[in-house]
């Protein structure tokens, strides 16, 4: 059997990785599990959250569980453990040695065969609330990630930076990437899911790199994760937020714990787990 859920959360957290190297904040509350990223130049924060009700059980006696990781060394120690077809997978935290300890357990050729990695942890100081500088009026329309992802694809000529233009009647939505040949992409609203436009016009530049990862993050993941629901809102001065709300493919053999003292979380096979990404890109001066 596949560990499609370590594979699927591999996927996930890679999506909100937003530069090759950076350090992230893992937070285990009684709702759930959050992960953050942030540029270090406070361009762009990301973040995917798993609901504590899309666990088998979660129990969390500390208020919260707040841990500094190397982002990368977590992504690629998950992507290592999901190519394995059985066995359990435990995460403890904190080990003797004050890491975060990943350990699968599997049966190969009869013998039970024991694989570790140890993640060291780090000091990170606290991400901001980027939803404190959010201002109405705002726009806002839901699709689906395919669209997205597709709009992502169309656009991939491009560099620098797009331009997002929303129109309130007759309702539009456009991207423009000017220094592609003046390459223009129109959302047909038939497409779009709801759609509320409370300005007029609006009309936003943002670095097109920001607008890959928030829009397109799970490209690369279309065959583990699918039937994404987007909601991309723009507030009063540009600032974008955009959240993908979707399930993680069940892994029915799959086991995780994660313990902190007396936290103790354990994903058992399931239909799927409810998950969110959410990007915050900053605008660019016009």
């Amino acid at each position: 059997m596949r560990t499609s859920n370590v594979k699927a959360l591999a996927a996930v957290l890679e999506a909100v990785k937003t530069s090759t190297r950076q350090t992230s904040i893992l937070s285990l509350t009684e709702e759930g599990l959050t992960v953050r990223c942030e540029e270090a130049a406070k361009t762009m924060h990301s973040m995917a959250f798993v609901s504590a009700d899309a666990f088998g059980t979660y129990q969390v006696s500390d208020a919260r569980v707040t841990i500094g990781l190397e982002h990368h060394n977590l992504v690629d120690a998950l992507h290592v453990f999901a190519q394995s077809m059985v066995g359990e997978l435990t995460i403890v935290y904190p080990s003797k040695d004050g890491e975060m300890l990943l350990e699968l357990e599997e049966v190969v050729a009869g013998t039970a065969v024991s694989t570790y990695a140890r993640i060291r942890t780090v000091v990170v100081s606290p991400f901001i609330d980027w939803m404190t500088y959010w201002e109405e009026p705002s726009t806002s329309f839901i699709t689906s990630g395919d669209l997205l992802r597709e709009v992502v694809d169309d656009l991939d000529n491009a560099s620098g930076r797009v331009c997002i233009t929303v129109l309130k009647s007759p309702a539009k939505v456009t991207f423009v990437a000017g220094n592609a040949g003046d390459l223009s992409i129109e959302i047909p609203v038939t497409t779009l899911l709801a759609h509320h436009f409370q300005q007029a016009y609006t009309e936003n530049y943002y670095n097109f790199r920001h607008l890959k990862i928030g829009l397109g993050g799970l490209n690369s993941s279309r065959d583990t994760i699918q039937d994404v629901k987007s909601n991309v809102k723009i507030d009063k001065k540009g600032l974008l937020k955009v959240v993908h709300m979707l399930n993680l493919p069940a892994a029915q053999h799959l086991r995780m714990h994660v313990t902190h003292t007396n936290t103790n979380i354990t994903i058992p096979g399931r239909e799927g787990l409810a998950c969110t990404l959410t990007y915050f890109l900053q605008p660019q001066e016009t």
